[in-house]
């Protein structure tokens, strides 16, 4: 099936791209483009914002969505052996965050969370990364922020084409070709990557598997101007991913002394095919003053587990279908591009399904329609104006409103520019947490209620004489209502968790041909008893060098990360209700890495990495322990 869907999109991308034409090209270095219900200028963007370009991601070695994100402050990556990484933001649940591709909506429709399985990065242009409330822009799970991703288009006019090939450690294959074409009405971009490793023994039995992951990703994406004013669009993406995993002691099981065993050896493994696309049409009128975009867009989730120790196999379904029409008006007369008061109104009606083999009620389905409005100002004498506000119509629960609002401030004759931001939030029930099914250990509750949040962020970003930036930011959030699980069953908890922080990102070239970055986070994240949350760590420092090498034909790269004061539950030490698994904190850690590239030719790129340089032993989560030091090499072409 999965050839069949390759060669016939290769096909169809050979016709297409000889129709291919296109259209103005937006400079993305200048523009935040999940900033707003329309992309917004980063000069005029009055919130907390990280952004990771194509160039970083190559510089710095990454190679998945989820070490991408590990080097950005503010965002915390949990993994729970090589097949299941979650991430949270400011200290927000791992379904507390909106993920979108190419704008379309790309978190689990089933649990409200993004499983990072070795999501690849070789066809990602940038990574954006808002922090702070979002539902006025996103609607519900947009509370502690947005993760957007790029997929990489034609920048310049004819054909482009290339790839790239990497092996390495535990039997790393990772591979990616792409065609892109640009025409004088349009655009269209087709590319396959495929990643595949055995991985490590998660049990770290002697003699025990290893857990393999392999994935096999599609994008196609074009853009065709019709006429004048009037531009046509679509994206289209698949994922499927297999892996392996272990399963853990069981529930009623003695404690053990250490979490080296927590992990259990077993055959147990799992697919999951992800299929997401929008279709579009944009018009805009002969002054560009107002422009209408009108769009199609939907998810598809599909997950199956087998050959557990302990449970049957199953899967479950969820899909996500949202129409949406946005308009935009320039309210001062100018075009769009010059205006400086811009009111983006959103109308959208989604439905979501959801369904798994445990469930005896079948399938189950939700809709929400919601409105939403933006105004966007520049006030002059330094000033920037953002205030949003949504309202959703809920059909199982209460209907919610949210709003935010950012205000910044450029000091005359400086290079320091003063923000705050203010906003409320919600999170939806899961279709799992309300309807969710597991025979003997879970059950869902329909009664649950949205979790709501308040939250306010004060900051400055400042100019280092011309070598560099840095921003820094304190945030303040409360959430109520907070979904938990409770015996065998989900619940709304009493009470306010209470979570706040620091944020620093620095850049500078300090000398030519050397660049540096760093990041740190402290955050204090506590429920309504003042206990503190799980997986949130208190520090999180990293650094990243880049120095031009070979002459001028390549680049050094060194990265470090290190991570503190993180608890979480000891579940290798409990037994059942009788023996609670005790909260506990983590051990520290510092993994470094390496990489370095080189240049043979034109188009033509020698690259080498090497990941936990000094074979740090460390867990995010108690019992599941990272990978050793790994080695890779690789070589990418593009003509």
């Amino acid at each position: 099936m999965t050839r069949t869907i390759v060669a016939g999109l290769c096909a169809s991308t050979v016709i297409l791209t000889q129709a291919a034409s296109a259209e103005e090209v937006m400079d993305l270095g200048s523009i935040i483009i999940s900033g707003g219900l329309t992309p917004i200028e980063s000069e005029n963007y009055g919130r907390s914002v990280s952004v990771l370009t194509s160039e970083d991601i190559e510089a710095r070695g990454i190679k998945t969505v989820q070490n991408a994100l590990r080097q950005l402050p503010g965002v915390s990556v949990t993994s729970t052996g090589a097949s299941y990484t979650t991430a949270s933001i400011r200290g927000g649940d791992s379904n507390h965050f909106v993920l979108l591709v190419d704008g379309v909506d790309m978190t689990n429709v089933n649990g409200g969370t993004v499983p990072f399985r070795g999501i690849a990065v070789q066809n990602i242009e940038r990574i954006e990364v808002l922090r702070g409330p979002q539902s006025a822009l996103y609607g519900s799970n947009a509370m502690t922020g947005v993760i957007s991703i790029t997929t990489k288009r034609a920048d310049a006019p004819g054909t482009s084409y290339g790839g790239s090939v990497e092996v390495g450690s535990n039997k790393t294959l990772n591979s990616n070709l792409f065609i892109r074409q640009q025409g004088q009405r349009g655009d269209l971009s087709f590319a396959v990557t495929r990643n595949k490793t055995d991985g490590e023994d998660g049990s770290r039995y002697d003699g025990g598997d290893t857990e393999g992951l392999e994935s096999l990703t599609i994008d196609l994406s074009g853009r065709y101007e019709v006429t004048d004013g009037v531009t046509a669009g679509f994206t289209f993406r698949n994922e499927q991913q297999d892996y392996d995993s272990e399963d853990t002691k069981p529930f009623f099981a003695p404690p053990l002394a250490s979490p080296l065993f927590y992990q259990v050896e077993s055959p147990q493994n799992g697919e999951r095919d992800v299929t997401l696309g929008s279709l579009w049409v944009e018009v805009g009128d002969e002054d560009e003053r107002v422009k209408h975009r009108v769009s199609l867009s939907g998810s598809d989730v599909r997950e199956v587990s087998r050959d557990s120790l302990y449970f049957a196999d199953f899967n479950s379904k969820g899909t996500d279908v949202s129409l949406q029409y946005t308009g935009s008006l320039a309210l001062d007369g100018a075009s769009l591009a010059a205006t400086n008061h811009r009111l983006n109104f959103v109308a959208e009606a989604q439905e979501l399904t959801y369904a798994s083999s445990f469930n005896p009620g079948g399938s189950y389905t939700r809709e929400t329609q919601s409105l939403a409005t933006e105004y966007r100002a520049a006030l002059g004498r330094g000033f920037d104006l953002q205030l949003g506000l949504r309202h959703d119509f809920n059909d199982v629960f209460k209907d919610a409103t949210t709003w935010n609002a950012s205000l910044s401030y450029q000091l005359p004759e400086t290079d320091v520019r003063l923000r705050g931001a203010i906003g409320s939030a919600v999170v939806n029930p899961t279709m799992t947490e309300l309807y969710g099914f597991v025979p003997g250990s879970y059950s869902g509750n329909p009664n649950l209620k949205p979790e709501e949040s308040q939250a306010i962020e004060l900051g400055a970003d400042v100019g280092l004489g011309g070598m560099g930036m840095l921003s820094v930011t304190a945030f303040w959030s409360e959430v109520t209502d907070t979904i938990a699980g409770s015996g065998m069953t989900s619940v709304n908890l009493p009470g306010t968790s209470k979570i706040d922080g620091i944020e620093i990102e620095a850049s500078i070239e300090p000398v030519a041909g050397l660049s540096l970055t760093g990041g740190y986070t402290y955050l204090d994240a506590r429920d309504s008893t003042g206990a503190r949350l799980q997986g949130r760590p208190e520090h999180e420092v990293t650094l990243s060098a880049i120095a031009d090498a070979f002459g001028g034909r390549g680049t050094v790269g060194l990265g470090l990360r290190h991570v503190s004061g993180s608890v979480a539950q000891q579940f290798f030490a409990g037994s059942g209700f009788a023996t609670p698994a005790p909260l506990a904190e983590l051990p520290s850690f510092t993994t470094v890495d390496l990489s370095a590239d080189y240049m043979i030719s034109d188009g033509v790129v020698l690259n080498a990495r090497i990941t936990n340089l000094t074979d740090e032993t460390y867990q995010e989560a108690w019992g599941y322990y990272g990978n050793g030091r790994e080695a890779f090499v690789g070589l990418s072409a593009e003509w």
